[in-house]
């Protein structure tokens, strides 16, 4: 995408959100997929917005007639006291899975909280910037609902 245009987008961001951001970019998956230029925004909580918000810039092709740029506020996690990783796996597609703790998450300053989804233990992993989540649920594991 023509970098005027990832500028366009970056300076609509700046006003919605009232702040700055970093920049990061994926090397893991399928990359080749992404528009040239692809980023994601991070945006550390402030005043108004009191979440960590991760924000894409460039998904879209540019001559896309609906151009799309997605918005992230947390992680999508199962979570329910008493249940097992299987269980809490069953509705998780992906082949592997990150395992945590609600209590190590909210040592590390973060919370889990029960959101609406596909199965009623749906929650939502917020208020951690994205390393620090990702080394709570990493090294993933394979899906033990999806084994033999």
């Amino acid at each position: 995408m023509d970098s005027n245009k990832l500028d366009e987008i970056k300076t609509h961001y700046e006003r919605l959100w009232g702040a700055k951001f970093q920049t990061t970019t994926w090397n893991r998956g399928p990359t080749w997929q992404l528009t040239p230029g692809f980023q994601v925004l991070v945006l550390a909580p402030c005043n108004q917005r009191k979440i960590w918000t991760y924000a894409t810039c460039g998904m879209s092709q540019q001559s896309d007639a609906l151009a799309l740029e997605l918005h992230l506020v947390g992680v999508s996690v199962e979570s329910a006291e008493g249940k097992t990783v299987k269980e809490l796996s069953e509705n998780i597609p992906h082949g592997q899975v990150g395992v945590t703790t609600v209590g190590d998450v909210r040592a590390a300053g973060g919370d889990v909280v029960r959101t609406s989804g596909k199965s009623p233990n749906h929650a939502t992993l917020t208020g951690l910037p994205h390393e620090d989540a990702n080394k709570l649920l990493t090294p993933t594991i394979p899906n033990p609902a999806k084994q033999q």
